[in-house]
């Protein structure tokens, strides 16, 4: 593997020692022990990863120097409701604080699943809810 001569060794000891991202200090660990000539396969081993993981780190700082070690954004799963129903959702369940009727968590499933026709587990609720940044106790305001 052909690292780019972007630093030193004593440079890249001393980003490995001083980087503040433990994931990326074992990047830069990799790409020191890869400038000192040894193969993937010992670095992976010597680092518990895959030697396609520290090509790819390799590949990485080559092209884009200690900045392409950082990790990547995930894009995990997706949510089920979009921004505008989730705004819509905060909107109507705001609007419903003035009125007496008060509900839990099934009845706030039972709206979304009305209005939007998405099914929440009670538990996804609450998240969606703390997410939101509303109270999930039984004095949440019920839409009706």
């Amino acid at each position: 593997m052909k690292v780019k001569d972007q630093h030193t060794l004593s440079e890249l000891r001393r980003l490995c020692r001083q980087h503040r991202h433990a994931r990326v200090r074992i990047r830069l660990t990799a790409v020191l022990m890869a400038k000192q000539g040894l193969p993937a396969t010992d670095i992976g081993k010597s680092l518990d990863y895959c030697h396609r993981a520290v090509q790819q780190w390799i590949r990485r700082y080559n092209e884009e120097g200690v900045d392409g070690l950082a990790d990547r954004p995930r894009s995990g799963r997706p949510r089920k409701l979009s921004p505008q129903q989730e705004q819509s959702l905060v909107r109507h369940l705001e609007h419903m604080k003035k009125s007496d009727s008060k509900c839990g968590g099934q009845k706030i499933c039972e709206y979304i699943k009305r209005e939007f026709g998405v099914k929440y587990t009670l538990d996804g609720i609450y998240k969606l809810l703390h997410r939101l940044g509303l109270n999930r106790k039984r004095s949440q305001r019920c839409p009706t």
